[in-house]
């Protein structure tokens, strides 16, 4: 951390740093993916390991909790001592990515109970928290008893499945972070998205390693469309993924642990990049969309009733809360009774989404000029038609968030659940994830399916169509029509004998998950002799789907002028500028796996070459989420 921002911090920082330090040295052969349980010539079971989850017991609270706070900034929170922490039996704990948490009394040996209870007080979803929580350090170290958690004091909360997302603390923060021998310097550039400029992650002997590795193979740059590759005036650079090599596992490993990532396989080989003068990548997202059956699904359908039972829960809940400001008290428009109440609280989210590029990035602009013009003219009863199933339901909760935000006050917080849904290619994804945690870290004689194994789950097609033969040779004619229904079976029985393969199981298991996929989870532990999976009731839709999660991209040369990579979302337009030896790293995602639209970025003209690499970053095996978006 440079010098002026040390006494900013305070020694408080510092403690906390060198405990996070210890705590990272006790954890290092958990964290880095112990070389002495793999056999070093098997680079490729070497490169797939996967360090797995450890969730926090669920039991109930030994004695009473308290949230003693409104939602503080880890600034504030790193002001108090550690020493009166404990004394205290204070936790501050914070959502993953999050800057802002809340103090909660209890004692750490009820720190499951104490992370529910805070991760549904900041807005959790509460079916994802019913699955577990896991404990994080500020370092994104996670912790693994209570001893280290008494020690910490401030800790962050993830969900089952979740990657750590850096907090960026603030514009202008430096956060190091040592990676084997480095010490890797990040500083954050913008918090919404999160982008940092990052010093130190590679030298210039390794960007002379990955031009001549890499030069050879430049080709025109592809983009995706419509799920599959190809060329376009949209990006007119030249581009070449590096060939498997101990250059690249070797930088595989490096963003993997900067980033948190739980296997160094999820992380892509490096993409080689030139820019000769005036080339380009125009605005893009460095996410897949070409499939719209893999798109998470967001809340559709009449939200308006969801909105009546949120106005119901408000107005008691402002009853029993003390020093409530004036303006939202009954009889005032920010009061839930108010008639004025729909349109104020419209105009509310009107200019925190004007101001934040909400509409424009999901490009809905048309739907911002319809909100703007019934405000004008002060329409009755608008938002009633904008939350209709034809309209934008989806915009409901971040209606309610804007209010929420305004009164800031956690008792408020209140999370949307929607009709009950079955979600099949979540439940899908998340059991394949689930096994693959569970096989990979096994020997050949485990159990359960090891990688070299027929078997052993993947995301991409070639497993897939593995468990669409056994579906269809295993599964009566009878069976199959009960378990989707006749028209469908047919449709989906002629296309595999016409030879289709396709996306035909997900096709199925989008459709007809809630019966089909129990019975194709059956099948397969028929085939390893083993019962696993128990799938749960409800799973959040967006909880798993493989999708890139963020990017470094290295900057290999200095550019004279031009070249920066921009991101014209940004409330002020961030542009990192191409320096050599230099980074840009930034999400494309949201901590809660959703695509982040402030995320676009572009990579402007250079006036002379630009060389640079990419070194994109996933929430699941890279390669395999790669088969799965473009096959």
């Amino acid at each position: 951390m440079a010098g002026n921002e040390v006494a900013s911090y305070g020694l408080s920082f510092w403690i906390v740093r060198l405990s996070v330090a210890i705590i990272a040295i006790a954890s290092l052969l958990h964290f880095q993916w112990n070389q002495n349980i793999v056999d070093t010539q098997n680079q490729d079971y070497e490169s797939i390991q996967i360090r797995p989850q450890h969730f926090l017991i669920a039991k109930n609270a030994s004695s009473p909790l308290r949230i003693v706070s409104q939602k503080l900034h880890i600034k504030e929170a790193l002001e108090i001592k550690i020493d009166d922490l404990r004394a205290k039996q204070l936790v501050f704990v914070m959502l993953n990515g999050a800057n802002e948490g809340l103090l909660i009394e209890g004692h750490v040996n009820d720190m499951y109970a104490i992370a529910r209870l805070g991760a549904l007080a900041l807005g959790a979803n509460p079916q994802w928290v019913e699955l577990g929580v896991r404990i994080f350090s500020m370092d994104g170290i996670e912790i693994l008893n209570l001893q280290q958690i008494d020690l910490l004091r401030r800790v962050h909360i993830l969900l089952e499945f979740q990657i750590w997302v850096w907090p960026g603390i603030e514009i202008g923060h430096i956060q190091n972070v040592i990676v084997s021998n480095k010490t890797i310097q990040m500083k954050t550039v913008s918090l919404t998205p999160k982008i940092f400029t990052v010093s130190n992650f590679f030298d210039q002997d390794e960007v002379d390693s990955i031009l001549t590795q890499g030069t050879p193979y430049l080709d025109a740059s592809l983009v995706d469309l419509n799920g599959k590759e190809g060329r376009s005036p949209q990006r007119t650079s030249m581009t070449a993924f590096l060939p498997p090599s101990n250059l690249t596992r070797t930088f595989q490993k490096r963003a993997a642990t900067f980033a948190r990532l739980p296997s160094p396989s999820y992380a892509e080989r490096l993409h080689l990049v030139r820019y000769l003068a005036g080339q380009l990548y125009r605005p893009h997202y460095d996410t897949f969309d070409g499939k719209p059956l893999l798109h998470p699904k967001e809340l559709s359908g009449d939200s308006y009733q969801l909105y009546t039972e949120w106005l119901d829960w408000a107005i008691i809940k402002l009853e029993y809360l003390e020093g409530i400001p004036e303006e939202f008290m009954r009889g005032n428009k920010l009061h839930p009774s108010s008639p004025d109440f729909p349109n104020t609280i419209l105009k509310l989210f009107y200019n925190w989404a004007c101001n934040t590029n909400f509409f424009k990035a999901r490009h809905d602009e048309a739907w911002q000029e319809w909100i703007q013009s019934n405000l004008e003219d002060n329409e009755v009863n608008f938002l009633q038609d904008l939350l209709q199933t034809d309209a934008k339901p989806n915009y409901l909760p971040y209606i309610i968030q804007v209010w929420q935000n305004t009164l800031a006050r956690h008792e408020l917080t209140y999370f949307i659940t929607p009709k009950k849904e079955f979600s099949g290619l979540a439940h899908y994804f998340r059991w394949i994830r689930w096994l693959k945690e569970l096989n990979v870290n096994c020997t050949t004689s485990c159990s359960n399916e090891p990688p070299s194994s027929e078997w052993y789950p993947q995301f991409d097609n070639i497993f897939q169509h593995k468990l669409l033969d056994l579906l269809i040779s295993l599964t009566p004619r009878e069976k199959l029509y009960t378990l989707t229904n006749t028209s469908f079976s047919q449709w989906f029985l002629d296309r595999y004998e016409r030879g289709y393969r396709g996306d035909l199981l997900l096709n199925a298991i989008n459709d007809f998950g809630e019966t089909l996929l129990p019975h194709l989870i059956q099948l397969y532990e028929s085939q390893i002799n083993d019962i696993l999976y128990q799938m749960p009731q409800n799973i959040p839709p967006n909880i798993y789907t493989p999708q890139r999660f963020a990017t470094i991209f290295l900057y290999l040369n200095d550019v004279e002028s031009g070249g920066s990579t921009e991101f014209p979302l940004v409330s002020q337009s961030i542009s990192v500028k191409a320096k050599a030896l230099e980074a840009a790293f930034f999400y494309v995602q949201t901590p809660i796996h959703e695509i982040d639209f402030l995320a676009l970025h572009s990579g402007n003209p250079p006036n002379n070459v630009k060389w640079g690499a990419n070194a994109f970053l996933w929430n699941s095996d890279a390669e395999e989420g790669m088969a799965l978006w473009l096959r």
